[in-house]
């Protein structure tokens, strides 16, 4: 199907577009292909003569209000087009690249850390990576093993892909289950240096923050979800005081001040057997498709099931 430049040039004169633009994006997350919502772009069509390529197969989610009509048309690929919406009278489409509006409109994000030490993996990241790639709503982060990067660099990610949903991963090698964990403390207490040498002792997260923070995700019911599905989970109240703690905490902190709408929580995952054959010593261990079936289970869940069981039950061991 092919709009001529007649009939761009008019529904470019519309307003529903800028409206749209300036809509909140929670009061629509998708637009379906014939969906009742006007939308008209202002820009001019793809470098291939003007014309607008249509495909109706395809859900995308709405433009972040932060995104120019100038800066999406520039994002816009010629041979990558599909149709995001119709108006209701007419056959009026915004095109844009698929990938684009994965990235930029994430339900989810998911993160996980960069190898440490010098170990050759890290069974977080590459269970955040899993994750994101079997879900078209989520996208994967990787943040570094720095005090003094790990923030900025999860705080970035936020502010870039708007999600409803963070999760945020890093591995426990003493541990053998999947830990969600409850809370997160104010406070980083290094024990070794970091992947830069740097090493904070005894010093908070956020100077004047609150002394703790608790996940908003419901880790009751996403350990016995993980259970029922045979991989081994419980509750962890304790997410230590070194780089995991410290991204749990800043991400519960930057929910709470900057976007209260969004839930958020930390899962901690086993050593792969990668690694534990790697240091050559007896260990625990998870194949880290198990961590990524896990992380996929606590997704859903935690997107159906908004509030969190406090009062107890046997999925909590881990302490």
């Amino acid at each position: 199907m092919i709009a001529s430049r007649s009939e761009k040039s008019g529904l470019a004169a519309g307003t529903a577009w800028r409206r749209l633009l300036n809509s909140r994006r929670s009061s629509a997350k998708s637009v379906r292909p014939n969906a009742s919502r006007a939308v008209a772009t202002a820009s001019s069509g793809p470098a291939s003569g003007g014309a607008w390529v249509i495909a109706s197969t395809r859900t995308y989610p709405m433009v972040p209000p932060s995104k120019s009509t100038s800066r999406l048309a520039g994002r816009c690929r010629k041979n990558s087009l599909y149709s995001h919406a119709f108006t209701r009278a007419a056959a009026l489409i915004l095109v844009t690249n698929e990938e684009y509006w994965k990235k930029s409109m994430a339900t989810v994000l998911v993160t996980g850390f960069a190898p440490f030490g010098g170990g050759p993996v890290n069974p977080s990241w590459r269970a955040a990576s899993l994750l994101a790639a079997q879900r078209d709503d989520a996208v994967a982060v990787e943040l570094p093993c720095e005090y003094a990067a790990s923030l900025p660099a999860l705080w970035g990610a936020i502010e870039e892909h708007r999600p409803s949903l963070v999760v945020c991963v890093g591995q426990a090698g003493s541990r053998s289950e999947v830990t969600p964990e409850r809370v997160a403390i104010n406070l980083i207490d290094a024990g070794i240096p970091d992947n830069v040498g740097a090493q904070p002792v005894g010093v908070p997260v956020v100077p004047g923050g609150p002394a703790a923070y608790f996940a908003t995700l419901p880790v009751e019911e996403c350990v016995a979800a993980i259970r029922s599905a045979g991989v081994p989970a419980s509750v962890s109240n304790n997410a230590g005081a070194v780089g995991c703690n410290q991204v749990f905490y800043g991400l519960m902190h930057v929910l709470a001040t900057k976007f209260p709408g969004v839930r958020g929580g930390f899962v901690h995952v086993p050593f792969s057997p990668e690694q534990v054959a790697a240091s050559g010593k007896a260990g625990p261990s998870l194949g880290v498709d198990r961590s990524a079936e896990a992380l996929a289970i606590l997704v859903e869940t935690a997107l159906k099931a908004e509030a969190d069981n406090l009062g107890g039950g046997s999925a909590r061991s881990q302490t």
